[in-house]
Formats: structure tokens, C-alpha cells, sequence
């Protein structure tokens, strides 16, 4: 996992895969193999997100542990390209 400031991107490589394809759906691009595995997630404009996640947080229980929360965003971004993947697998059969 990497960010970027001067972009304000926040990139996670899953795999070193080649990557076939990308899908975008508002600030998240997802990059694909050909056989619809997700290879790379970017989240444009990380530091909105990133905010928007931390007031999440902040709105539910208190986390005992930060570590926890960071975990939580990265599973739903992780839950967000296993749709997007779905979705492209749908569309090519």
C-alpha cells in the first residue's frame, strides 16, 4: 500500500499480476487481469475519502483498536472490487 500526496492517490497492489483492464466507479479503480481478478485498487482523491471513512468511525461505537479501523476500510474497498469483478464477470458471459 502506498499514497501518493501530490496526486492524492492511495494505491493497494493485491497481486503482481498483469493488469488487462480497469473499472472506475467514482473515486475507486479497480485494474483487472483478463480473467477478472483485481490486480490493483486506487482511490482517487484519498484524503476526502479517507475523511469520509474516518467520520464513519467516528459515528459508530468507538474501535478499541486503530489497526481495526484501518482493517474495516480496507475490507470494504476489497468488498467493493469483488462487485465490481462480479459485475464484470456478468458482462462478458
Amino acid at each position: 500500500m502506498k499514497y501518493e500526496p501530490e496526486a492524492d492517490v492511495f494505491s493497494w497492489e493485491i497481486t503482481g499480476k498483469p493488469i488487462d483492464y480497469a473499472k472506475e466507479i467514482g473515486n475507486i479503480v479497480v485494474h483487472f487481469t483478463e480473467k477478472n481478478t483485481p490486480v490493483l485498487i486506487e482511490i482517487l482523491e484519498a484524503s476526502k475519502f479517507l475523511a469520509k471513512a474516518k467520520d464513519l468511525v467516528k459515528s459508530r461505537k468507538p474501535l478499541k483498536k486503530p489497526a481495526l479501523a484501518s482493517f474495516m476500510l480496507i475490507s470494504s474497498v476489497v468488498d467493493i472490487s469483488f462487485c465490481i469483478s462480479r459485475r464484470a464477470k456478468l458482462s462478458f458471459q
